[in-house]
């Protein structure tokens, strides 16, 4: 399940958890901040206009960090690589690693979201932590209607950002993240997609309610829904997908932040906690506000 929470990562310790998405960074008291903004994956673009002070933020930056730079990914070469890590081998397809009886009860949530795009047999071919990402990305689509995948928030500030000339970076390759996503041991992966099979009905309540939480600005919230011992994130998880990465994304910052301004965006659960992305800009001497 780890998978679809690494998608709708907003998992978080309360330390730092407000009503509050967009935060202010100062260099030794500077006049010209730089900014962080927890996004969701899953949040539509329209969001840009309703968080407070981010138009601005993106205007008064140099450069706009994600965990990606999203327009990497209409590289044909990095569709590729994608298409490849999806696959399973070809002797480790998903009517070898999983029971008769396990995919027989994939293959009623295949036809429940699919529609018809694609059977289960087709599908096969998939490692499983890859049907499991299309699964959770379709569940989305059912529980927050209207939701465009193509038209997503974390898109939308870098395409503005763009427009306007300012460089944008990501803090990852997508070779890394493809291995984040799909890199674990086939068995690993097939667990998983199994928790998300049995839990449907949870999985579509937690996205509306992440949803919902996120665009109030409510961390706390975030935090509640997520601690949920059957689709929550365990400790292991956590370390791999949120804590180290923000160690790394921190360590970047601290030799750019002194040197030009940016505007970090990643998903909201980086944000919060002791070893949150805020809390470690803090400790490297950074001021941290909310911006209002």
């Amino acid at each position: 399940m780890r998978k679809l929470i690494f998608t709708l990562v907003l998992v978080a310790s309360a330390s730092i958890a407000q009503a509050q998405l967009l935060w202010k960074v100062s260099v030794n008291d500077s006049d010209k901040p730089s900014y962080v903004l927890g996004t969701h994956h899953f949040a539509p673009s329209g969001m840009i206009d309703s968080i407070s002070g981010l138009k601005d933020a993106i205007n008064n930056v140099d450069a706009v960090y994600g965990e990606l730079d999203m327009a990497s990914m209409s590289d044909p070469s990095i569709q590729q690589k994608l298409a490849a890590m999806m696959m399973a081998p070809a002797d480790s397809t998903l009517n070898v690693v999983l029971t008769k009886e396990q995919y027989d009860s994939v293959a009623v949530l295949v036809n429940k979201y699919f529609n018809g795009m694609a059977t289960m047999d087709q599908l096969a071919i998939l490692k499983p932590a890859a049907l499991a990402t299309q699964l959770a990305a379709l569940q989305n689509l059912a529980a927050i209607p209207g939701f465009n995948p193509a038209d997503q928030l974390d898109t939308k500030v870098q395409t503005v950002a763009a427009s306007t000339g300012k460089e944008i970076k990501g803090f990852e390759t997508i070779e890394f993240q493809l291995n984040l996503l799909y890199g674990d041991a086939l068995s690993q992966q097939a667990k998983s997609l199994m928790s998300s099979v049995r839990n449907d009905g949870k999985v579509q309540q937690m996205a509306h309610e992440l949803i919902a939480a996120y665009s109030k600005g409510d961390l706390e919230k975030l935090v509640e829904i997520t601690e949920d011992s059957e689709i929550g994130m365990d400790a292991d998880a956590k370390e791999k997908m949120i804590d180290n990465r923000n160690a790394a994304w921190a360590e970047i910052l601290k030799t750019v932040l002194p040197v030009k301004t940016v505007l970090v965006a990643v998903g909201a659960g980086h944000l919060p906690g002791e070893k949150g992305l805020l809390k470690l800009l803090e400790v490297q001497g950074f001021k941290i506000e909310p911006v209002k």
